[in-house]
């Protein structure tokens, strides 16, 4: 039997748009500004009540574009070249900007070691241009001046004076740009049962949490990847219902599962008479720009288990 994964949709967003990499481990010595090991952030406006979110990480940059149940991400190859940082999203829009640093964050040495490498973390300014059209127009950016931070790795030794972090590096991908975020972490402990399908690139998690009372309901993350344009997309939902959106019967390996939006139908599992499951119904995810990903069906392999395992 597979192995469950807690975080089911941002492990199936790293997996299927690339990974990430940590910038503090790319490379050691003292940056400043934009350069080739930087990790870089900024949000802005998308315009509808969406948020965009733009990472450069490793040769890789990614546009979020997220709304209070469903996301987008676009991930490209970019590139820092001069302290510019350029990058092409197929037909959907561009961006090249520059970085000025506003301000430094102080540091300390972390954890009491006498050397090593930490992270740098720079708030300033991206000028130039990002333009972005979502498909069919659900989502606008467009802008030539937009506050951002910079994390560069730096190397310290004992003869240097000590650096630490006293001020943690921000989250990029946070709770107040992702919600999924926020929900995969009310949805973790007081587990009473887990359900995972998943077809190829389409995958589904519901989790029914039963303790504390404040967090009781059932949480469901659903996301589905492509590539078009140059581009890896994965689109993506997520959100929490009532406890009557999940019922799962765990001794007879059998579950119901009817979410709301951005939901749309049913499903259920079923024990055949040989020992094996069957996951059934018409049950999809209505994603940002129009379309729907589906989660039931023949082709989809599904488990029920009481958790997530150790």
């Amino acid at each position: 039997m597979p192995r469950f994964k807690p975080l089911a949709i941002t492990t199936l967003a790293l997996a299927l748009l690339g990974g990430a990499s940590d910038a503090a481990a790319t490379k050691s010595g003292n940056a400043s500004g934009l350069g080739p090991t930087s990790f870089a952030v900024f949000r802005l406006p998308a315009g509808d009540g969406l948020t965009a979110l733009l990472e450069r990480s490793g040769d890789t940059t990614t546009l979020w574009i997220t709304g209070p149940t469903q996301f987008n991400a676009y991930r490209v190859h970019g590139k820092v070249a001069a302290g510019r940082l350029s990058a092409r999203f197929g037909g959907l829009g561009r961006l090249s900007l520059r970085f000025k640093p506003t301000r430094t964050l102080p540091v300390e040495r972390p954890g009491g070691r006498c050397g090593g490498l930490t992270v740098q973390t720079e708030l300033g300014v991206f000028t130039g241009g990002i333009h972005f059209a979502g498909e069919g127009g659900y989502s606008h950016v467009d802008a030539s001046r937009v506050p951002g931070e910079v994390l560069n790795p730096i190397r310290y030794d004992c003869a240097s004076p000590p650096p630490t972090v006293r001020h943690s590096s921000h989250r990029t991908i946070d709770e107040r740009v992702l919600p999924l975020l926020r929900l995969e972490r009310e949805a973790e402990g007081g587990h009473a049962a887990v359900l995972q399908a998943s077809s190829g690139p389409q995958a589904l998690t519901a989790v029914a949490v039963d303790r504390p009372p404040s967090r009781a309901g059932a949480y469901l993350f659903a996301g589905g990847a492509e590539e078009a344009g140059g581009m890896k997309i994965l689109r993506g939902g997520a959100v929490k219902a009532p406890p009557t959106a999940f019922q799962p019967d765990l001794a007879a390996g059998a579950a119901t599962l009817a979410p709301p939006f951005p939901f749309t139908g049913s499903a259920s599992l079923a024990r055949n008479p040989d020992g094996t499951s069957s996951w059934s119904g018409d049950l999809s995810l209505s994603v940002l720009g129009g379309g729907s990903v589906p989660l039931a069906g023949a082709a989809f392999k599904a488990f029920l288990a009481k958790d997530f395992p150790g």
